[in-house]
């Protein structure tokens, strides 16, 4: 455990993002702070990187940011802003598009995800310019969740709310990596395109008492990390990649659940698509 320094410029009211690199610690907090804040890694604040404002280099809040060659890269609204790692700006890129976190996924691209009315998966050259892009935004879905994009051993993998399916990131494109089946509870997509446009899907799938929808998936080397709502509850799947066992926290009552139970028969299966 690693305690932060507070200081009157270090105080964090919540993490968004966090990365270690050459012996700091950098995290960035949107509501608070509303900057990257560098430590060491024995937890002494350094620095900041940029600065709130409107002039050159500077951001009204951070959305997000990543450390790429030696670069930090953090992302306000419709900019990307590039410092080197003393917190000095070096210079941005104009989008033509809202987006609240970004990811590369190659050495000449970038993956949005798209905020506002945008599409939610874009990809874009260095300079900003879009190439392709991916699942049509809808008003019926308004819900942007944490962990959208998560970089495994050798690829990178997308999160889409509501959407039973995680994608893996190629050049250019997006292609299916795994399938959440949630058999009966599953919250089709014919069901999501037949409700009226101005429907808030958010509050028709909790208020249902049948439907089942994944709200963020992670993992790591060991463990498949799914967290998912079903009846007006929320829980948290973890299964072993090798053994496929499950086990299932429900937040409600904070009750852990072992194994399959009657009212527990989802979600059926997590496999990786051929």
């Amino acid at each position: 455990m690693i305690s932060l320094e507070t200081t009157e410029e270090s105080i964090i009211q919540g993490i968004n993002e966090i990365e270690f690199f050459n012996d700091n610690i950098y995290i960035l907090d949107s509501e608070g702070a509303k900057a990257v804040l560098v430590f060491s890694k024995d937890g002494k604040y350094k620095y900041k990187i940029g600065k709130a404002g409107n002039g050159p280099g500077e951001y009204i809040t951070p959305l997000d940011f990543k450390i790429i060659d030696n670069k930090v890269y953090v992302l306000t609204y419709k900019k990307l802003l590039v410092y080197d790692m003393s917190g000095k700006y070096l210079n941005e890129t104009e989008l033509s598009f809202f987006a609240n976190n970004f990811i590369q996924s190659s050495l000449n691209e970038y993956v949005f995800y798209g905020s506002s009315r945008e599409d939610r998966i874009i990809f874009t050259n260095r300079k900003g310019r879009i190439i392709s892009s991916f699942i049509n935004y809808s008003s019926r879905n308004r819900v942007n969740v944490p962990w959208l994009f998560q970089k495994l051993d050798s690829f990178q993998i997308a999160n889409v709310p509501y959407c039973d399916t995680i994608y893996k990131i190629i050049p250019n494109a997006i292609s299916p990596y795994l399938y959440v089946d949630f058999g009966k509870a599953a919250f089709m997509d014919k069901i999501y395109r037949d409700l009226p446009p101005e429907t808030d899907v958010a509050n028709y799938v909790n208020d249902s008492d049948c439907y089942a929808f994944k709200a963020s998936y992670s993992e790591t080397r060991k463990d498949r990390i799914l967290y998912f709502a079903f009846r007006k509850n929320s829980f948290l799947c973890i299964q072993n990649k090798k053994s496929s066992k499950k086990i299932f926290w429900r937040f409600l009552n904070a009750k852990t659940i072992f194994g399959f139970q009657k009212h527990m028969l989802f979600p059926k299966k997590l496999w990786e698509i051929a």
